[in-house]
């Protein structure tokens, strides 16, 4: 779903060895923010910035695409 649907912007990887368009956060520094919650990381995709393309995902798809960003999370 991640390489589907967010690879053309993000590095969806988890050794973050994908590309990223411009300065797009990889998910791994998305998941690490300090503070990050599942709450902040779906509310950045339901209501996106400015340069983020509107993407439609199904309940189940965000909640997946939610669950796999935060499993990327690393000790701050």
């Amino acid at each position: 779903l991640a390489a589907n649907m967010c690879s053309f912007c993000h590095d969806v990887t988890r050794d973050q060895s994908g590309q990223t368009l411009d300065e797009t956060p990889s998910f791994v520094k998305i998941a690490s923010k300090p503070y990050q919650s599942p709450e902040a990381v779906a509310e950045s995709i339901i209501f996106p910035h400015r340069d983020m393309p509107k993407v439609s995902f199904t309940a189940t798809d965000l909640r997946d695409i939610i669950a796999y960003i935060m499993s990327l999370k690393t000790k701050n």
